[in-house]
């Protein structure tokens, strides 16, 4: 009987090990996802994680989860419900950028020659006094300001391939202060920033040209 006892406690010793292992390579690869594969089109996504990334684990006798879908787990099912009835597309691949807009420590940069992600942000944010502003308005300025100060979302719309260099200390969240007191540079003067604020910048073209110092700075 006590062998029993000691043999089933191993066991459960074992398969609490291994599920807090799983965790542990679900969480590098949901961050691997989110670091690096905004960039890269569907199919390029599909190779790097269901291919290359879990061909290495299983060359390493590494298990991970045998149906793993990287949506599973930086999403929920109402999550996703929630989206798809606000314009998102109810594909794989919409649904991976969705994630990629709200999840990643960057500001969203959406190539949108469908205006897919504009429809589906302004319907997102529609209750939040967001702000639809253009890089060519002469007074954009004033309102990007206003934003920044009050915490209201911001986007930017028909970004192309020009991005002003006066909103990148914003859009490389170059934030200074504490916690209880942050700023950030625009322009030629230092301005208080809400915790709140949030911005998306979307693009027209379909493969648009971006310095690396722009893309370094958003995904």
């Amino acid at each position: 009987m006590k062998d029993k006892l000691t043999f089933q406690d191993e066991t459960n010793i074992t398969i609490r090990r291994r599920i807090a292992a799983e965790k542990l390579l679900i969480g590098f690869k949901t961050s691997a996802f989110l670091a690096y594969c905004s960039p890269f089109s569907y199919e390029i996504r599909q190779e790097l994680l269901y291919n290359q990334w879990k061909n290495n684990l299983y060359d390493k006798n590494i298990l991970l989860t045998k149906n793993f879908q990287i949506e599973n787990f930086l999403s929920t099912n109402i999550e996703i419900s929630e989206w798809i009835s606000q314009g998102l597309p109810a594909d794989e691949f919409s649904i991976q950028n969705g994630i990629l807009t709200l999840q990643t420590n960057r500001f969203p940069f959406c190539i949108d020659p469908q205006l897919q992600a504009l429809l589906w942000i302004k319907q997102r944010e529609k209750k939040t006094n967001l702000k639809i502003l253009s890089m060519r308005d002469r007074d954009f300025l004033k309102h990007f300001e206003l934003a920044i100060k009050y915490g209201y979302p911001v986007l930017f719309k028909d970004v192309d391939e020009y991005i002003d260099p006066i909103i990148l200390d914003i859009l490389s969240k170059n934030i200074q202060g504490d916690l209880t007191h942050q700023y950030v540079k625009l322009g030629d003067k230092y301005i208080d920033i809400d915790k709140n604020f949030r911005m998306y910048l979307t693009c027209r073209l379909s493969n648009p040209i971006l310095s690396t110092l722009h893309f370094s700075y958003s995904k």
